[in-house]
């Protein structure tokens, strides 16, 4: 039987999304998790301030992703403004300036379909607040090879979009309320 153990999370987000990814994070325990990849869609030069703002409030280090650095377990990285990340095959970052999808850059769709290949039954992909639709078609293809999907419910996002689009996109995803997202993620990480 092949080892389901889940090697990566990842977050993605929008407007409001500091205030969510902070409430999720904040109540994983660093040494107990896999790698964690966050997305939030950022101007060019405001991931530095935002990874120093989500550090403070969850007391995770976070790390900018860097091209061609390898994702370590335990370590929660942050999707650098103006780039697209994927990951490559070999399980490190790459970074793009190909033009924006879903007019942005860094896109959760990019990221979403680059490691749906790569970590199939591996990953718990989480879809937060949002104002666009970006994200939807890359969950539907983490699902749709065996990833674990977690969309956060309508009703407790700043913004809707994001997790309607998702919802529509993936119907048979989990979709709960934000304060029960870590606690979901937990269940999956020991099940």
């Amino acid at each position: 039987m092949a080892d389901s153990r889940i090697e990566l999370i990842v977050m993605v987000s929008s407007f409001g999304g500091l205030d969510a990814s902070a409430t999720v994070l904040a109540h994983l325990q660093p040494r107990q998790i896999p790698a964690i990849i966050l997305l939030t869609h950022l101007s060019d030069d405001s991931g530095t301030t935002y990874a120093e703002v989500l550090a403070h409030k969850t007391g995770h280090a976070i790390t900018i992703a860097r091209d061609k650095s390898p994702i370590r377990p335990g370590h929660v990285y942050l999707a650098p403004g103006g780039y697209h990340l994927l990951i490559e095959d070999d399980k490190t970052f790459a970074l793009s300036e190909d033009g924006k999808v879903h007019n942005v850059r860094p896109s959760a769709d990019v990221l979403f379909e680059s490691l749906a290949h790569i970590y199939r039954d591996k990953v718990i992909a989480v879809v937060l607040t949002g104002a666009n639709d970006d994200g939807a078609a890359g969950l539907a293809s983490i699902y749709n090879l065996g990833g674990r999907c977690i969309i956060q419910s309508p009703e407790t996002a700043v913004a809707r979009s994001m997790p309607l689009a998702a919802i529509k996109q993936c119907e048979n995803c989990l979709v709960v309320s934000l304060d029960q997202i870590a606690e979901k993620i937990q269940d999956s990480l020991t099940h």
